[in-house]
């Protein structure tokens, strides 16, 4: 391997190095955004060199192993870990949690539909069910004026108790969706979004069709952990480092050749 072809390498190290830092710290600043999934690196190889294939045949009529020269790193891809989060306690009742697979649908403005596992809910000025950003909660449910409480069952059924009855009364039915892959959603922000690789929503009540469960009074803590992100975070700091003085060195080699050839 020449020097510059050392350096090459070296420096598509820190390149990897950098991005796995970007990620780590996006990590730990989300720590406390319920809901959100953290991400993490696929690294890969950059390429190959290949000076001698392997098998092929050397002057003495044997298959030789071979020289091969790996060509760097480059990132792949960055995966969301999907996985649960924690369920906490809340003492608001349009505070929701899914125990399992699904996503909350919410309706942008625009009529746009993003998917969030973020169920922080409230009433808006029309008694919408509605998240922190004004997104109406899909399929869209309004509450009665003058109800003295609400109960949202773990299927997703919303009722209320109106002034003089003893019933609750069913005011609608909350929907979740799920994906065949999800773990290649788009995301924009809070939201996740839908596209090929994902596959279409597929919509239904909570706890039906491999669903999970609507857990009201509780909302899903972010999955991230900071031991984990923690180490992530060291031995991309070492990477970057050794990288760094590879590069430093093959430079000074570099140097000596030059000074040796002249």
């Amino acid at each position: 391997m020449t020097i510059s072809r050392a350096m090459q390498s070296a420096a598509s190290g820190v390149r990897v190095a950098e991005v796995i830092m970007d990620v780590v710290a996006n990590g730990f600043a989300n720590l406390q955004n319920h809901g959100g999934k953290v991400g993490w690196v696929e690294v890969g190889a950059m390429g190959t060199q290949t000076m001698t294939a392997p098998g092929a045949a050397t002057e003495e009529g044997a298959n030789g192993v071979g020289i091969q020269l790996g060509l760097g790193a480059t990132v792949k891809a960055i995966h969301k870990d999907m996985t649960q989060g924690a369920l906490q306690e809340s003492d608001s009742p349009f505070h929701m949690g899914i125990h399992g697979a699904g996503f909350f649908q919410f309706i942008r403005p625009d009529g746009r539909i993003v998917f969030s596992r973020k169920g922080i809910c409230r009433l808006d000025k029309d008694r919408n069910i509605v998240n922190s950003d004004g997104y109406i909660l899909a399929p869209g449910i309004q509450v009665p004026e003058g109800y003295q409480d609400v109960e949202i069952s773990q299927t997703g059924q919303v009722s209320v108790k109106m002034p003089g009855q003893n019933a609750m009364q069913d005011v609608g039915q909350l929907e979740i969706v799920r994906f065949i892959e999800p773990g290649v959603l788009g995301q924009e922000g809070d939201y996740f979004v839908a596209n090929t690789e994902s596959g279409e929503p597929e919509v239904g009540a909570p706890d039906t069709g491999g669903r999970g469960v609507l857990k009201s009074r509780h909302l899903e803590a972010n999955n991230g952990s900071a031991i984990k992100l923690m180490g992530d975070m060291i031995q991309a700091q070492r990477n970057h480092g050794q990288c760094l003085a590879i590069i430093k060195k093959a430079d000074e080699m570099s140097e000596s050749q030059t000074r040796i050839v002249s």
